[in-house]
């Protein structure tokens, strides 16, 4: 059995985003055990399809828009020129943009849990490899939709992280729990050392490290570099 952190390891995911982007779906969602989550998104908007390359175009278009204008100023005529799509099927799809705001975030939320679900290694025990494996999910995830990180660090970004949060409420709950506890092995970690005040300062740490470099530097090969040697570092200081 792992500690109980008091850490919110993935509100990383939402305050710095890939962040979550990550960051994503309504409370309400049922998650089927060993299988991730239910997808709301594909329940609640059943009339789109949602494999459609142009439904891509829009989402990618929709978060160019909103990162460089605030939510009221934001234009759908721009976003349909940018998406090469008609205004007619961006409201075949969406009432209005408050619609297709929400849309996105609970798409971006529900793909990067899936995204995490579906390629973090659970048979992987090292704590610090899982950690590991979550910065390179998100620069995947980021690679899909290049506005993501200006999306959330722009300086209209309030109103999409408040959103944000909300819908990945129940998502983050049930991911934390397994993330932390199921098949990890603490008992790498040095015997006398308190393992939740550690695991609160490697995330802590790791958490700041990415807003820094993130707020400067879009490139994620550099967080992952530079994330490889703190962890290089702590596992010098914390393991046996």
């Amino acid at each position: 059995m792992g500690p109980e952190p008091h850490l919110k390891f993935f509100l990383h995911f939402i305050d710095n985003p890939v962040g979550f982007v990550v960051s994503f779906l309504q409370t309400g969602l049922s998650v089927v055990e060993g299988s991730g989550c239910m997808k709301k998104v594909d329940i609640e908007y059943k009339h789109i399809d949602m494999n459609n390359e142009k439904l891509e175009r829009i989402i990618n278009s929709a978060l160019e828009e909103f990162s460089k204008n605030d939510y009221e100023k934001a234009s759908t005529n721009n976003i349909v020129k940018n998406a090469g799509v008609s205004r007619g099927l961006l409201y075949h799809y969406f009432k209005n943009k408050e619609e297709l705001f929400n849309f996105v975030i609970k798409h971006l939320v529900e793909t990067t849990f899936d995204e995490l679900e579906k390629d973090i290694d659970w048979s992987e025990q090292d704590f610090f490899e899982r950690i590991r494996q979550s910065f390179i999910v998100k620069m995947k995830i980021s690679k899909k939709y290049p506005y993501l990180l200006d999306f959330y660090f722009s300086n209209n970004n309030e109103k999409a992280l408040n959103e944000t949060k909300l819908q990945a409420a129940e998502y983050y709950k049930v991911f934390t729990d397994k993330f932390y506890k199921e098949n990890v092995d603490f008992s790498k970690f040095k015997d006398d050392i308190d393992l939740d005040k550690t695991i609160n300062t490697i995330v802590l740490t790791l958490k700041g490290m990415s807003r820094i470099i993130l707020k400067d530097e879009t490139d994620l090969e550099v967080l992952l570099k530079e994330s490889d040697h703190y962890i290089a570092f702590f596992k010098k200081i914390f393991y046996k």
